[in-house]
C-alpha cells in the first residue's frame, strides 16, 4: 500500500457530525501514525496561523512573516497559550477528536510489528512520539515540506527535537536524554546538522523496513 495516499480527513465529516466513525476497514497500525503525525501537523499549522494574524483583525488578515517572528521574541508561541487555544477554538475542536480517536486506536494495538516493538523495548511516551514522527516521514517523504514549513526554515526538511517538542505540546524541550533507549538499540540516530541548526533525527532503515514487513 502506498502510506502516501492516507488522508488525515478520514473521519472529519463524521465527527463534525458527533457521530463515531465506523469505517468498512479498520486503518492499520502504519496508517494510525500517519494519520497522527498528520493531524497533529494541522493543529500545529492552525496555531502558527493564529500567532500569524493582527490581534485586531483576525478575520481578516493574512499570515505576515515579520508577525511571527514578533510572536516568537515576544515569546507568544508557549505551548500553554497553544493548548488553551486548542481548547476554545472551533477549528481545532474536529481535529482534537479525531487525533483522541487514532491514538486511543494505537494505545489499543497489541499485535502489530510496530506495537510489539515499543511494548517490547517499553519506548516512553516521549520516546513512542520520536519514533512515530520519524516512521511517518520515513514512511512518507513528502511529510519533508511539512517539517520545514512547522519549523519556519527550508532547510529543516527533517525531523527534530524542537519539531517533536511542539507537536505533541510537550511543557519541556526534547533532547538526547529523552531518547536512551532509542539510542541504545540506534533504531533513531541523531545526526548534528550544523552548529546553528538542530540535530536530524533519522529512523533505522533496517527498522523501517522490518515495521513495513520486509
Amino acid at each position: 500500500m502506498d502510506y502516501r495516499t492516507v488522508s488525515s480527513k478520514l473521519h472529519t465529516a463524521a465527527f463534525k457530525a458527533n457521530q463515531e466513525p465506523a469505517p468498512k476497514v479498520e486503518p492499520s497500525a502504519l496508517e494510525l501514525v500517519l494519520l497522527r503525525i498528520r493531524l497533529r501537523a494541522q493543529r500545529r499549522r492552525l496555531w502558527l496561523l493564529e500567532l500569524l494574524r493582527d490581534e485586531n483583525t483576525k478575520a481578516s488578515a493574512q499570515p505576515d512573516y515579520h508577525s511571527l517572528i514578533e510572536n516568537i521574541l515576544e515569546g507568544r508561541d508557549l505551548t500553554e497559550s497553544e493548548k488553551a487555544w486548542q481548547e476554545k477554538a472551533d477549528v481545532a475542536q474536529a481535529l482534537n477528536t479525531e487525533i483522541a480517536w487514532v491514538e486511543e486506536r494505537i494505545s489499543a494495538d497489541k499485535t502489530s510489528r510496530l506495537a510489539g516493538l515499543i511494548l517490547s523495548f517499553g519506548l516512553s511516551y516521549e520516546e513512542t512520539a520520536i519514533f512515530h514522527t520519524c516512521l511517518a516521514l520515513a514512511i512518507d517523504p513528502q511529510l519533508e515540506s511539512v517539517c520545514s514549513y512547522l519549523q519556519d526554515n527550508n532547510a529543516r526538511s527533517y525531523v527534530s527535537f524542537p519539531l517533536v517538542s511542539k507537536l505533541f505540546g510537550l511543557p519541556f524541550q526534547l533532547n538526547h536524554t529523552a531518547m536512551p533507549i532509542l539510542k541504545a538499540w540506534d533504531f533513531v540516530t541523531v545526526v548534528e546538522y550544523a552548529k546553528t541548526e538542530p540535530a536530524i533525527l533519522k529512523l533505522d532503515p533496517w527498522i523501517c523496513n522490518w515495521i513495513l514487513g520486509s
